[in-house]
């Protein structure tokens, strides 16, 4: 499988020239060849019958250019990265922290795939790891914790300070962009600015903190706890954006096991097409790992269903949803048989069925749910695969052997998978553990991201950073 484009420099055709037999047969001349120092002809040397044939010096075969990267239409542009292709540029976002200043600063670059070195089109002085592209002119480069927010005029290659606060989505339809003020690490203000009035001032639309937008329906999910007392309950609204009618959904009691935090979240929801689903609880421990509940509901609030994780077995707060059927990642012991891997869970909480062993979600694009698969138990070698849920059929995209193996090898991670029109879009990082100088966390020894055709093939690498010397690049 190629991992990128390489360049092959032909050989030159040896030319064995055979001896004469007999006294009166005169030696053939050798062509004269290129040789690759000088690009000038070599001098034809006469071969008598006693001398061994020479091997003809190489010709020179010039290199050819990298190919451009692909033009990516603007319906098929993915928002809310730090890189985004479009009309065969990439435009990427690479922020550096300035230890005495101690502030960001970040760079907007922009390549085309041939030139070895991106250009940069803006020194931004905070940071940024958000792009998206608001109209045929206008880069907004955002962020999802509290900073300045930048707009970018691609006809005008000007930068223009805007909003400071986290952007939370954009709603192309009215032109508008959603963002929060942080206020003691919790976000307590939604605003609204539009497309044409970046740099001015929001419009003040909720207290409460951004979980999901219905885009389908034009209704953001918000939440908020009841009072200002600590372990208060979390209540949850809905805001219709064309009425302003901010609806009361229902009152999250909170779980038993809080163990001294003051306030539960909800780490992800997902909108379904007649059902919400949502993780509530809290990130404990050295470990942070999460305690809470898995809960579904109509979109109207009504239908709760909320169950202990503690009650289903091991599970992560991040999961996937299609057609209001979820797939989660854990070891389920409400569920028939035993073993980690993806779960397929019914809207109303009640059916646990494995689909995938061994298997862990990763994103959705349509219909097909990404996963990584583990090749053993234990070893952190594993594969990409496409599982598609309409017709049940799954495919290798992205094996582990395609990539750079490192003697510290502890795991693959893969992450940010996007359809792009034809192509895929998928970073990988590759994590490395070294008992003498490692925490338990390990260290990332690599991190690649790729574009690549939707059967695997054709790669094409737009970022690649080694942290460790690897033992072999890949296949």
């Amino acid at each position: 499988m190629k991992r990128k484009t390489t360049i092959c420099i032909a050989l030159a055709t040896v030319l064995l020239l055979a001896a004469c037999n007999g006294a009166n047969t005169e030696a053939p001349t050798q062509t004269p060849a290129m040789t690759v120092e000088s690009q000038t002809p070599s001098p034809s040397p006469t071969l008598s019958p006693e001398v061994t044939p020479e091997v003809a010096t190489e010709a020179p075969v010039a290199t050819p250019l990298p190919e451009p990267l692909p033009d990516i239409a603007q319906e098929d542009v993915v928002n809310g990265l730090k890189y985004m292709l479009l009309d065969g540029k990439l435009y990427s976002l690479r922020s550096t922290y300035k230890e005495g200043d101690y502030g960001w600063t970040t760079e907007l670059l922009v390549s085309d795939g041939v030139h070895a070195e991106p250009v940069q089109l803006a020194l931004l002085q905070s940071y940024a790891n958000e792009l998206y592209l608001l109209d045929d002119n206008t880069l907004l480069m955002g962020t999802d914790w509290d900073s300045l927010s930048y707009q970018y005029d691609l006809s005008t290659n000007e930068a223009a300070e805007c909003f400071t606060g986290a952007v939370q989505c954009v709603d192309y339809v009215r032109r508008v962009v959603y963002y929060s003020i942080y206020n003691d690490m919790s976000a307590r203000g939604l605003y609204e600015i539009g497309f044409d009035n970046l740099s001015g001032t929001g419009l003040f639309i909720s207290e409460g903190s951004f979980e999901a937008y219905d885009e389908a329906a034009g209704v953001l999910y918000l939440s908020r706890p009841t009072s200002m007392e600590e372990f208060a309950e979390l209540a949850l609204y809905s805001l219709n954006l064309q009425t302003r009618e901010e609806k009361l959904l229902t009152v999250l009691a909170r779980t038993d096991e809080d163990f001294g935090y003051s306030n539960d979240s909800i780490p992800m929801m997902h909108i379904g097409t007649e059902r919400v689903m949502f993780t509530l609880g809290a990130y404990q421990g050295t470990g942070n790992y999460f305690y809470g509940v898995l809960c579904a509901m109509d979109k109207d609030g009504g239908n709760l269903t909320r169950i202990a994780i503690g009650d289903i077995g091991d599970i992560q707060p991040e999961f996937e949803m299609i057609n209001d059927i979820a797939y989660v990642s854990g070891a389920f012991v409400k569920a028939s048989g035993e073993g980690y891997g993806v779960f397929q869970v019914s809207a109303d909480l009640e059916e646990f069925n494995m689909l995938l062993p061994n298997a862990h979600t990763i994103g959705t694009f349509g219909d097909i749910l990404v996963y990584e698969e583990s090749v053993e138990t234990g070893t952190g070698f594993s594969d990409m695969k496409f599982y598609d849920t309409a017709t049940g059929e799954q495919k290798l995209f992205m094996s582990y052997g395609a990539f750079p193996v490192f003697e510290n090898f502890n795991y693959i991670q893969y992450y940010d998978v996007y359809r792009m029109g034809a192509y895929i879009l998928y970073s990988v990082d590759i994590n490395a553990y070294d008992p003498e100088e490692d925490n338990w966390r390990g260290h990332y020894a690599y991190s690649v991201t790729n574009l690549a055709e939707i059967d695997g093939t054709t790669v094409r690498t737009l970022f690649e950073e080694f942290t460790d010397e690897p033992i072999s690049i890949g296949g």
